[in-house]
């Protein structure tokens, strides 16, 4: 009975680890939106139209930036109009206009690419700009499942290791 009790109460403090962990993560997340300034810090870099500067797979951080202060040569992560809502590229600013308004309009253009993009980007579109870039972590970003699978891994993992190591040191 009493062993019963250890086990279910060494697998209690397991769980909470791991739901503290998975808490520091979300957590994490939400602080680099608060902190970078913008809704989406973290961007996989999924096409190779930035290559050589991004490769597919690279994953990029990127911090809020107010329009005034984006200019040529920037790399931003934007909305794209053409292709409908939802879908962000990451591209440089080739041209900045400024309208008669004030507002501006930012002219980007793929690294890769021939010609710019068919369509200005406009300061309402734009989450940011890059500052740095993490080689491959952006694969977990692209396909959920293989994160599923890695954290589901992890989990196993640490829920058998004392297990094995009770084994082991029984020999």
């Amino acid at each position: 009975m009493k062993f019963k009790f250890k086990r279910r109460k060494r697998i209690f403090r397991e769980l909470v680890g791991i739901l503290i962990i998975v808490c520091l993560l979300v957590g994490g997340y939400f602080g680099l939106q608060f902190f970078l300034n913008t809704d989406m810090p973290l961007v996989a870099v999924v096409s190779g139209s930035m290559y050589p500067t991004l490769k597919v797979g690279d994953l990029v951080v990127v911090k809020g930036a107010p329009p005034a202060e984006i200019q040529e040569g920037d790399i931003i992560v934007f909305e794209a109009t053409e292709s409908g809502y939802g879908t962000y590229w990451v591209h440089r600013v080739i041209e900045v206009r400024v309208l008669p308004d004030g507002t501006r309009l930012f002219i980007t253009k793929g690294d890769k690419n021939a010609g710019p993009d068919s369509a200005p980007v406009s300061e309402d579109k734009i989450h940011g700009r890059v500052i740095y870039i993490i080689p491959f972590i952006g694969f977990l970003i692209m396909d959920p499942i293989f994160l599923f699978i890695l954290l589901l891994s992890i989990i196993i993992i640490i829920l058998l290791w004392p297990e094995m190591r009770k084994k082991g040191s029984s020999r």
